[in-house]
């Protein structure tokens, strides 16, 4: 029988309000946590999969489970139900049932670096050559890059200047563009080459100028100090550009202009420059800077005329037209200018001339000197391409009395708008310097070259940091011109808003120093290990001069010190240069230099524990307590074993002395604490009477953590800045001092900014930001290097009526003469200075005064010059269409002369020495040749004529266009051509010896065979030529050195002549000697030939092998509805083929039994005559197709 038993309930009543906190670690690489609430009463195995709900299959068997610190083995999980308020923690771990865990983590690192640190690397900034500015950083400054909210006071590289255009607007080719945040004076980059054209004798300018991003309010131009709007003649355009949108008007297209200054003489011959690429239209300004004029004897001035001849030719093809003969003519004194412009089809051309008149230099009456004053390109196209919208400025300024000579110091009140916090929305276009907006603008702005998404950015914490950043004031101002990468520049705004970046949960995030953040664990020796603590001993600044352009002084270059405690003008002596970024007020640089001192000053430990699962809880900058015996915080710690009304039984016993109040606070189960006094009991107890408590008051439990000692002395208060993962879900904690006097430190009022005094001193007069580039420039005799010195003046002072300049060379004691330098200038350039370490030094002079001088200021510069060899040629491409090749390479990232691009037919094992020339001066980054299969070769040339160390090849095998040899010369051993200064020995051809043991200098091989193509045709020529170098100073044979010899110590170069004669007779008027190019020639024959050249001692070359090859291409014409009489009809081939050709013919009214008779059939033609079936001759009509091969030109 069954009967039911009466006995206790065993358990608790749970209400609706109870319930189990759940933190799910389930990211096996990542300290990401997920804070769930699970119902109280439900089991392990329930709570397990409520948190997996959403996960994949199987991560159940990788999940290891605690309460507390007390792991719970998988194996009673079904049977374990944690009572209410505890806290259990899910973590994914790898192990043996994962299926390869360890697998699965190494490619979730590949992941975590793909989408993370892959970012971090990608430029900011997209390009349009800034200044390389460096800076100093000692003890203050190093310590503040590693402070828990750090800034980086260093001056970012902002890369070299590659052109000079004055004292503030630059050209920056390949530089980023510009990344506005806030609002704050901007000088512009140029956007487009400066240019100017005369319009009678008015000289107009045009210009375009590049603030950055769009959208940007523009407001207040000036020219210098001075409004735009008081000047003349000025026409201004500002707007945003879109891609595929309006351009602007005043600038309606691209423009190259080349200042050129070459004095036009007839002793000097033609004078020859290039235009640049894809050129539509071209220009030359021709100036008398003097006037013309003839004075006779008597004093009258006349008219004098100069003439002076212009050609144009296709680009480097020396098929030179005229263009005009400019006459000029005048009797006065006052500057001729007159420009010569003339369009042409879209290319690159070579523009020349020369001076028909005699010169008149050394006969004072006649005024005549003339120069070509500059070279401009005009292509089509809009000016602007970029692919997002930036805002340009454009001005067309007529030159007068108001604004003449170098218009560089444009500026502009800038103001960038983005997208916005208000409260409530994030709304866009508007005007904000909050860093919470400004690091959004950079995570998902046009600068970043991948932008962040959504899903990726803590929306929440960002928009609560922006509640904290407004009301305290600060703003992060600043023009983004250098290459950053996106989390650098991410902490520079978060500095601004004494914050931190970091990564939570996958997201960019950011933590701030709130001094009232709250508590998010406790650690004391029962839940963490491994205590030690640092402290670094360092002699600190007593100041800190911080540098910051101050908004209230038109953001002129301004100064303000932040003491340290104890210090003052009165005792300070140690001082450190900072700069905050961002920065424009000086209140608030001098509130920043106060907090980051106190930073240093009140967090001088570093300390470090090692905790369990209980570290999931923190991430950077969170505050925690610690209770530890080391550093004597606290006096006592453990855990609770049992509470009996106010009587608190603890695992270990304390110390109270009598007269001393004392406390002890519990970590209760759900993280929560709560804070008892005790009853003093001299002596060392194991229990504790609690009291001062609170009806509700929470109460601890068996197992909770406690912390005991002095009232408020029981715990520190401590922030972590490091976590570090150990084993086994272990990490270690790196902590500084909570130290809540930091959030004090920028209280009261900033001292006043100390004016500059407008007294000149020659310390603080003296040019600043001096820095000297080196560059190229064009010569009569080609490239030349160049250094060019660049400086600014501070703002304010006396009048300037001119600088000083002077150059101390490698070895020299002293500085050479110095060299004045007009007031509206700061540069000056200097040509062909030798290699080595250089300095430079600067002065101003003043209008009046004293002193009337400055003190120099210097630089010093490695001088390069043409010593070292240019960088390879990068990107080299090539597209192939209707038999030609165009070719495209990376612009290079130093100065060069020239690109030369060499071929070879071989497609394996091509080396620079043994390919043809193709084109041996190249301006711009591309070049259009005759196409052919086989190796191509490219490398860069400087001014000095010295390689690139290292050929860049492209193999191109694509069919070549049908074609077939009209000639070949193919030498070798034995070598039975001409020699002069060269003989044959073991299988080559070498330099003669001269009879001192060495080699010639230089000689000549010929091969006996000439092409004779009979008749002047269009033939495709190519070359090739292997040869080796050979050192004869072990007198070793003519084999090849296995080790080789360098290159540059001898040289074998493939020349090539042609003639339009017969190339048999000796009265052929021949070509002269020229280097071999491969290319398309019109001759009759051709002859090559190879000069040998020593250019090391007992170095000779050693060619083994010479080819010459000259193709036609195959080619059909076609001669439709032609008439033959009876009589007969001889048709010709305009332009005749080179051989016979083959016919198609195709009657249009044959009769039946109708035959052809062809005779007489060569390449310009063939007889032709029908006959019926009859055998009579008759008339027909015919379509002739000839497929043959060349064209005969002459």
């Amino acid at each position: 029988m069954t009967a039911l038993i009466r006995a206790p309930l065993c358990g608790e009543v749970l209400g609706a309000d109870d319930a189990v906190t759940v933190i799910a670690a389930l990211h096996p690489t990542s300290p990401s946590r997920e804070t769930l609430t699970a119902p109280a009463g439900l089991s392990i195995a329930e709570i397990v999969d409520l948190a997996l709900a959403h996960r994949p299959v199987g991560m159940r068997r990788s999940v290891r489970v605690s309460i507390g610190a007390d792991p719970v083995p998988e194996a009673l999980w079904r049977s374990v139900r944690p009572r209410a308020r505890t806290v259990v923690v899910l973590r994914a771990v790898p192990g043996s049932g994962a299926g390869g865990l360890f697998r699965a983590i190494a490619m979730l690192a590949v992941a975590i670096l793909t989408a993370f640190v892959a970012p971090y690397l990608t430029p900011i900034l997209g390009t349009i050559g800034t200044i390389l500015v460096t800076t100093a950083i000692t003890v203050g400054a190093g310590l503040l890059l590693n402070a828990l909210f750090p800034v980086n006071a260093k001056k970012a590289d902002t890369g070299q200047v590659y052109s000079i255009a004055g004292n503030q607007n630059l050209a920056t080719p390949y530089q980023p563009i510009p990344m506005l945040h806030g609002t704050t004076r901007v000088y512009p980059r140029y956007a487009g080459s400066a240019y100017s054209e005369f319009e009678g004798d008015n000289q107009i300018l045009r210009l375009l100028y590049l603030w950055g991003y769009a959208p940007i309010d523009v407001t207040k131009l000036r020219l210098g100090e001075t409004p735009l709007d008081t000047f003349r003649d000025v026409e201004v355009e500002t707007f945003d550009v879109h891609p595929g949108g309006p351009q602007p008007t005043l600038y309606p297209m691209t423009v190259v202009q080349r200042d050129l200054n070459i004095e036009v003489k007839q002793v000097d011959g033609w004078t020859t420059r290039t235009t640049s690429d894809d050129c539509t239209e071209w220009a030359l300004d021709f100036g008398c800077p003097n006037g013309l004029s003839a004075t006779k004897a008597s004093g009258d001035v006349i008219v004098l005329t100069v003439q002076i001849a212009i050609e144009q030719s296709v680009a480097y093809a020396e098929d030179w037209q005229p263009v005009q003969t400019l006459t000029l003519a005048a009797a006065s004194n006052r500057p001729i200018r007159v420009t010569v412009r003339r369009p042409v089809e879209s290319g690159t051309y070579d523009i020349r001339w020369r001076r028909l008149t005699p010169d008149t230099e050394g006969n004072p009456k006649l005024i005549s000197a003339t120069v070509v004053t500059a070279m401009r390109s005009y292509k089509a196209g809009t000016p602007i391409t970029f692919g997002k919208p930036v805002t340009v400025t454009a001005l067309r300024i007529r030159a007068t009395s108001q604004i003449s000579g170098i218009v560089d110091n444009l500026n502009a009140v800038c103001t960038g708008r983005l997208r916005a916090w208000n409260g409530s929305a994030w709304v866009d276009s508007s005007v904000s310097s909050n860093p919470a907006d400004q690091l959004v603008r950079v995570l998902q702005g046009p600068a970043n070259a991948r932008p962040i998404a959504d899903a990726r950015i803590d929306w929440t914490t960002i928009q609560e940091w922006h509640a904290w950043c407004a009301p305290r004031g600060y703003r992060y101002d600043k023009l983004h011109t250098e290459r950053q990468s996106v989390l650098d520049t991410a902490q520079d705004i978060a500095s601004a808003g004494r914050a931190a970046v970091l990564f939570r949960d996958g997201m960019w995030s950011v933590v701030w120093d709130a001094p009232d953040a709250p508590i998010v664990a406790h650690f004391t020796p029962r839940n963490s290990w491994a205590f030690r603590g640092k402290r670094s001993y360092r002699r600190l600044p007593h100041g800190y001069r911080i540098k910051f352009k101050n908004k209230d002084r038109d953001w002129r270059d301004d100064e303000i010190i932040a003491y340290a405690d104890g210090y003052s003008a009165a005792n300070a002596t140690l001082f450190e240069e900072l700069e905050f970024p961002g920065q424009t007020d000086h209140a608030l640089s001098w509130r920043h230099g106060r907090y980051h001192d106190a930073q240093i000053r009140l967090r001088p430990e570093d300390y470090f524990l090692s905790a369990d699962i209980e570290n999931l809880v923190c991430t950077r900058g969170d505050r925690v307590r610690v209770t530890h015996p080391v550093p004597a915080w606290g006096l006592g710690s453990g855990r609770v074993v049992a509470l009996v009304g106010d009587l608190v039984a603890l695992d270990e016993r304390v110390t109270m002395e009598a007269g001393k109040d004392y406390c002890i606070r519990f970590r209760l189960a759900d993280e929560t604490a709560i804070v008892w006094r005790v009853l003093t009991a001299p002596g060392t107890v194991s229990d504790l009477t609690l009291t001062n408590g609170t009806d509700g008051m929470p109460r601890p439990a068996a197992g909770d953590l406690w912390m005991f000692g002095e009232v408020e002395r029981e715990t520190v208060v401590l922030r972590v800045k490091k976590i570090s993962p150990g084993e086994d879900l272990s990490a270690e904690l790196h902590l500084v001092d909570d130290a809540p006097g930091i959030a004090l430190a920028d209280q009261g009022a900033a001292p006043d900014v100390v004016d500059v005094p407008v007294t000149p001193d020659p310390a603080t007069r003296q040019p600043i930001n001096v820095r000297a580039v080196e560059g190229s420039t064009g010569a009569a005799g080609g490239y030349v290097p160049t250094v060019t010195l660049l400086w600014e003046t501070p703002v304010g002072g006396p009048l300037v009526d001119r600088f000083e300049v002077a150059v101390k060379g490698p070895g020299s004691a002293d500085y050479g003469l110095p060299v004045g330098v007009p007031a509206t200038d700061r540069h000056y350039t200097w040509q062909n200075l030798p290699p080595g370490l250089t300095a430079f030094r600067v002065r101003t002079v003043f209008v009046e005064g004293s002193p009337l001088a400055s003190g120099w200021a210097t630089t010093t510069l490695q001088v390069v010059s043409w010593s070292m060899a240019p960088p390879p040629v990068t990107d080299l491409a090539a597209q192939v269409y209707a038999g030609q090749a165009l070719f495209s390479w990376g612009a290079p990232a130093s100065d060069v002369a020239r690109t030369e691009l060499r071929y070879t037919p071989a497609t394996s094992g091509a080396t620079w020495e043994s390919a043809s020339l193709l084109v041996s001066r190249i301006d711009g980054t591309s070049v259009a040749v005759p196409y052919a299969a086989g190796t191509y070769l490219a490398k860069h040339v400087n001014g000095g004529g010295v390689y690139s160390s290292d050929a860049t090849a492209l193999v191109l095998t694509a069919a070549s266009l049908p074609g077939v040899a009209a000639g070949e010369v193919f030498d070798y051993a034995p070598f039975g051509g001409v020699h002069s200064g060269t003989v044959e020995a073991d299988g080559g051809v070498r330099l003669a010896a001269d009879g001192a043991g060495g080699v010639v200098a230089s000689g000549i091989y010929a091969p006996a065979e000439t092409i004779d193509l009979g008749g002047v045709f269009l033939v495709r020529v190519s070359g090739s030529l292997i040869a080796h170098g050979l050192d004869l100073t072990a007198g070793s044979g003519g084999a090849p050195d296995i080790y080789g010899v360098d290159p540059s110590g001898w040289s074998a170069e493939l020349q090539l002549r042609t003639t339009r004669d017969d190339p048999a007779s000796s009265a052929a008027t021949w070509t002269e000697w020229a280097r071999f190019i491969a290319g398309d020639v019109q001759a009759r024959g051709l002859a090559a030939r190879v000069r040998l050249a020593s250019l090391a001692d007992r170095i000779s070359p050693v060619v083994e092998l010479v080819q010459l090859r000259a193709e036609v291409e195959a080619r059909t014409l076609g001669v439709p509805a032609v008439t033959v009489p009876a009589a007969g009809r001889r048709v010709a081939f305009q332009p005749a083929f080179q051989g016979t050709p083959t016919l198609a013919v195709t009657g249009l009214d044959l009769s039946s039994g109708d035959r052809l008779a062809v005779t007489n059939r060569g390449g310009d033609g063939a007889d032709l005559r029908i006959f019926n079936s009859a055998g009579t001759a008759v008339e027909r009509t015919l379509d002739i197709l000839a497929f043959g091969y060349g064209t005969r030109v002459a």
